[in-house]
């Protein structure tokens, strides 16, 4: 074999080395790209979903909030936040705040700035409640509001009305809770008629239970049940109401533990579980013989 020859085959097996090493390159940094692609679209490890990235942004009147002390937050059907406070209400698009406040001088303005609940109706209008100006709607796309207290249809009561909350129920009609002068306010919006339920004067609370009697104190939170029925929760009682037959029992929670100073929030579970949340704790309430069971605050009181 001739030196000519030699080299040429030389050449060869380097050029035949050098395409092979270069394939294997590239099919081990395409199987590289495929493994992660693949691994990103799997889903995480428990651990992993346990620990996402949270991030808390601390907004206060210096950014635009009307007030610091938050009473109720809604998110209504547009994205849009809505901030009741003691002093306004804001509303919050992710960016910027508007507030809006009560001015005497505009009927069209906010009825009262110390704001305690918030509630989107089936039409997409705001309702209002507030701790001295009753009820208010407004309307977003007019960009208004309307006060109850000022509707010629109004009934006295409910001028500059003491409200601490309200729910609108399976049928469309609007319910206000409000201190013991108040009690509860039907009202439905589309007949414009409103009915007042409260404590008569002078009839002492009966613990444990009361039949046809409306509770005593501050209607703080309505909900209503799968049945219909409104739950109603006031300081030391849950009552429910039925509307059609107008029948309410009223549970006192004070025989049962009477160091219990107030009960402050209700939920009803889809399942019929109703649980009440008060100063010594959470409470699962049974509705069928209306009893109290106070939840162990620690595993070693199970």
């Amino acid at each position: 074999m001739s030196l000519l020859q030699v080299i040429r085959s030389l050449i060869w097996f380097i050029s035949l080395y050098c395409f092979l090493s270069l394939s294997t390159a590239t099919v081990a940094a395409q199987s590289t790209k495929a493994i992660a692609s693949l691994s990103s679209t799997l889903p995480l490890s428990p651990t992993a979903q346990l620990t996402p990235a949270l991030r808390f942004d601390h907004l206060t009147a210096e950014d635009g909030l009307a007030q610091n002390t938050v009473n109720a937050i809604l998110q209504d059907r547009q994205g849009f936040l809505w901030f009741g406070t003691n002093d306004g209400l804001s509303r919050f698009d992710g960016y910027e705040f508007v507030t809006y406040k009560a001015n005497p001088q505009n009927p069209n303005s906010l009825a009262g700035n110390q704001i305690n609940a918030l509630l989107e109706d089936g039409d997409g209008m705001i309702w209002i409640v507030s701790d001295e100006g009753g009820a208010s709607r407004f309307d977003p796309l007019h960009e208004r509001f309307l006060n109850l207290s000022s509707e010629p249809d109004t009934p006295p009561f409910l001028i500059g009305a003491r409200l601490f909350s309200l729910y609108q129920d399976h049928n469309g009609i609007l319910w206000f809770g409000g201190d013991p002068r108040i009690g509860l306010i039907r009202y439905d919006v589309q007949n414009k008629q409103f009915t007042q339920l409260r404590r008569k004067l002078g009839v002492n609370p009966n613990p444990p239970k009361e039949q046809g009697i409306f509770p005593p104190g501050t209607v703080k939170q309505i909900r209503q049940d799968a049945a219909g029925r409104l739950w109603l929760l006031t300081e030391t009682t849950v009552a429910i109401y039925e509307d059609a037959s107008q029948q309410i029992t009223t549970y006192y929670i004070d025989r049962a533990y009477p160091a219990e100073k107030r009960l402050n929030t209700l939920l009803l579970e889809e399942t019929g579980e109703v649980w009440i949340g008060g100063t010594l704790g959470l409470y699962r309430f049974e509705a069928s013989d209306g009893t109290f069971h106070l939840l162990p605050n620690s595993p070693s009181d199970v």
